[in-house]
């Protein structure tokens, strides 16, 4: 088992609230399904940002109710990696259809390698919890601890309270940065701290 947190980084949003994604033909179990299959190929898949504090939208990521959200510069980085999906994404403010271009993420590869003993996870009382089934009070994460059997260059630790923010291999870092994305954080996984008031 692999353990190697400093060659891997999390996503993480800058902004909240993005509204909701539409499938059509309607796909309900996209949302239902803790791990559902890849949209099929020629679903028409539309985002609402319905936040009324949104009037100009520049983010190169976002966080939606399901997947997640990659302009096209953040895109190119991941396209040839087979851990990753993308499709078409038609993106409107309340104002109307916004310029640029989008895609939907379906990411793979969804692990269930977050170690609840190893790592420190705490309720909002500051109790400890060290058991999945506890999950749900969980309210804080520091020092992370991961379990990988092999190298992915794209994953979501989905067993972790952080299941929807990606995790990526450090060998993208370098081109990523390069893009000068906004409203987005790469934070070492090793150094990445969550918490409930954040997410």
């Amino acid at each position: 088992m692999l353990n190697q947190l400093d060659q891997y980084y999390v996503m993480s949003p800058k902004k909240h609230g993005y509204g909701a994604l539409t499938f059509t033909p309607n796909l309900p179990e996209y949302f239902d399904t803790t791990r559902p299959s890849p949209p099929p190929a020629g679903v028409n898949i539309s985002l609402d940002i319905t936040t009324p504090s949104i009037r100009k939208f520049d983010a190169d990521f976002l966080k939606p109710n399901a997947g997640c959200v990659f302009s096209q510069k953040i895109k190119d980085i991941f396209d040839e990696s087979p851990d990753v999906i993308f499709y078409p994404l038609n993106v409107s403010l309340r104002s109307g259809p916004i310029s640029g271009e989008y895609f939907f993420c379906h990411i793979v590869n969804k692990l269930d390698c977050f170690d609840y003993e190893k790592s420190n996870c705490a309720s909002g009382s500051g109790e400890k919890i060290t058991n999945i089934k506890k999950q749900i009070y969980v309210e804080s994460v520091s020092n992370i601890v991961i379990n990988l059997d092999k190298r992915y260059d794209i994953f979501v630790a989905d067993n972790s309270p952080f299941s929807r923010n990606p995790i990526f291999h450090e060998r993208f870092l370098e081109n990523l940065l390069k893009t000068n994305p906004k409203g987005i954080d790469f934070v070492k996984l090793s150094e990445y701290e969550w918490s409930l008031s954040s997410s």
